[in-house]
């Protein structure tokens, strides 16, 4: 596997299924190239429930039984990941144009493992054809 796609959420499962939408929306041509590991940080029943419904094969969770915060919310979703390049996204980033596909592009024409972190408000101000 190529990319796993590490989110860190607590509470935010609306925001958060929409983005997940999204990003398998724009990787639809990469299934098998992907995951998405989502850190869930202690939200509140109805909010976990939520997130739990939207289990695919591309998406595996890391559920912790307290709040630990989100450094090391984000630490475990990092280590739980397969991918041989990680990108790290918040829950509310939403990846614009074609920034995911390009990426699973690139990396598959590099061989050397990264971990990717972007401000997608402004690499999409910086190349605004390409994203």
């Amino acid at each position: 596997m190529i990319l796993s796609i590490c989110i860190p959420t607590y509470n935010n499962p609306d925001i958060l299924i929409e983005n997940i939408v999204l990003i398998k929306k724009q990787l639809s041509k990469f299934q098998g190239d992907f995951e998405i590991v989502i850190g869930e940080n202690f939200s509140n029943t109805e909010n976990r429930n939520k997130i739990l419904n939207i289990s695919s094969a591309s998406i595996r969770f890391v559920l912790h039984e307290s709040n630990i915060g989100f450094g090391y919310n984000l630490y475990k979703t990092m280590i739980e990941a397969n991918g041989e390049n990680i990108l790290l996204l918040g829950d509310d980033d939403f990846p614009q144009g074609s920034l995911l596909t390009e990426l699973i592009i690139y990396l598959n024409e590099k061989k050397d493992p990264k971990l990717f972190f972007f401000a997608f408000e402004h690499i999409t101000k910086l190349y605004p054809t390409r994203f």
